[in-house]
């Protein structure tokens, strides 16, 4: 028989209750612990609102080579940001009035200034188009009720953007959006003023504006023509078919919006003639926005007006329409 083996356990300890003492040096611990930084949860992320939302998603669409929103230090470097005729920088970042993000870019018109009032913001758009491309871009503009409702002299009209070749901004592969003679209403040329993009009529009138609007040269009334609206974001999208250089086959549409309402198309030109300067190479490249206005005159004592800009995207596709604007 093996003998028996007796197998002992060691006692088990008895577990005491803390004295008050050990137990306040505990809980001191333990609040220490969670209340320090390495501890204590972080604050959420700050969601960006739907209006930045929308706009990093039509940046990150298919197509798009460029998109700026002006809400960064980055988006106003020197040699895009370029100062008005008296030395000033007025193309600066708007930290308050925006259409998303975190800012937009401003323009100042100040009283008793030439044509270059305000400078003007300049980059490339991220790629070439040429003879065979097709050139969208997008942009959401606003204007103080200041500068649409002021009569400056001369009457020639302020700009918005000039689409070029780079360069000098006044060549052959051009295009530009003004307020022609202050009628309070975009239109486009083409070619330094050479080719404005009207269509002429029967009777010798021209349409300034096609598409959804029946806008006339003679007689332009707010009820048949796209017209500027202060105060509120708008949004200008244009898509631009380059034909061959030297031939009536380039294309140009233009649709223009209030907030974030429906787009509308008030630019049809299917027989624009482009011509190259020096090489048929040549493509645009660049986009400038200013208000500059051609022989305004610097005696004139006038409000002090501004306009924004904000949302630039450009695409090789097309660009949805903008869903939410962050207008305060």
């Amino acid at each position: 028989m093996r003998p028996s083996v007796d197998i002992r356990f060691p006692a088990r300890p008895r577990l005491r209750a803390p004295s008050l003492l050990a137990g306040a040096l505990l809980a001191a611990v333990f609040m220490a612990a969670v209340s320090s930084p390495a501890m204590a949860a972080a604050p959420p992320a700050a969601r960006p609102s739907p209006a930045t939302r929308d706009f990093e998603l039509r940046c990150a669409a298919p197509g798009v080579v460029k998109c700026v929103g002006f809400d960064a230090p980055a988006d106003f470097r020197s040699g895009q940001v370029n100062p008005s005729a008296d030395g000033r920088t007025r193309p600066v970042m708007d930290s308050k009035i925006h259409a998303s993000g975190e800012g937009s870019l401003r323009f100042e018109i100040p009283s008793r200034s030439p044509a270059n009032s305000s400078g003007y913001w300049a980059d490339s758009l991220g790629a070439r188009f040429g003879e065979g491309k097709v050139l969208y871009f997008q942009f959401r503009q606003r204007f103080s009720r200041e500068m649409l409702e002021t009569r400056y002299r001369e009457e020639g009209g302020w700009k918005q953007f000039i689409l070029y070749q780079a360069g000098p901004s006044c060549t052959s592969v051009q295009l530009v959006a003004v307020n022609q003679y202050l009628r309070g209403l975009p239109i486009l040329y083409a070619a330094c003023g050479e080719d404005a993009l009207f269509v002429e009529q029967s009777d010798g009138d021209h349409l300034i504006q096609q598409g959804d609007f029946r806008c006339y040269r003679r007689d332009p009334q707010p009820g048949d023509c796209a017209m500027y609206v202060p105060d509120q974001w708008m949004t200008f999208y244009f898509q631009v078919d380059v034909g061959h250089y030297g031939k009536p086959d380039t294309r140009v549409q233009g649709w223009i919006g209030t907030g974030s309402g429906k787009l509308r198309k008030f630019i049809e030109y299917p027989g624009l003639t482009l011509n190259y300067a020096d090489q048929p190479a040549e493509a645009f490249n660049q986009i400038q926005f200013t208000p500059y206005q051609t022989d305004k005159d610097p005696r004139q004592d006038h409000p002090v007006a501004y306009t924004w800009y904000d949302e630039l995207v450009v695409s090789r596709l097309p660009i949805a329409a903008p869903a939410y604007v962050d207008a305060p």
